[in-house]
């Protein structure tokens, strides 16, 4: 995951990847949270959902 995001207007969308792993073999249930960033004067939330489903 990027340390810092550069948007040059508004409206534009950046991409990024961010991996998950777990310590054991099968995840329970579902996971939410988000990955915010910040300068000060604006946030931008990404919120993420993570799910050991296949079918969804």
């Amino acid at each position: 995951m990027p340390r810092r995001v550069h948007f040059k207007k508004i409206g534009d969308k950046l991409s990024y990847q961010v991996k998950f792993s777990s310590s054991t073999s099968t995840l329970k249930e579902d996971a939410f949270g988000s990955v915010t960033w910040s300068n000060g004067m604006h946030r931008v939330r990404s919120p993420f959902l993570v799910t050991s489903k296949t079918d969804i």
